[in-house]
């Protein structure tokens, strides 16, 4: 459980390497401790064996909405 999220999404971003990677963008609510939010998801990706990630942020401003209220993963990919 993740109380500090507000929103995570996942995208897939292809690497240097030709390798595609999951983009973890997290938006965490007023207040959170990113430091220890961060330590949380690491050690719960860890012990997922989750390992090879292209990168995650963790922010508090929301990403790329539609009209639908649905966070665009096409502009998410576009912004890695």
């Amino acid at each position: 459980n993740f109380s500090e999220l507000f929103d995570c999404s996942v995208v897939g971003v292809e690497c240097e390497n030709g390798e595609t990677w999951p983009k973890i963008i997290c938006e965490v609510i007023e207040g959170a401790n990113v430091a220890e939010l961060r330590e949380k998801v690491t050690r719960f990706l860890a012990e997922k064996n989750i390992s090879k990630l292209a990168s995650i942020t963790f922010d508090m401003k929301p990403h790329f909405y539609g009209v639908t209220g649905k966070v665009l993963k096409r502009l998410l990919r576009e912004e890695a």
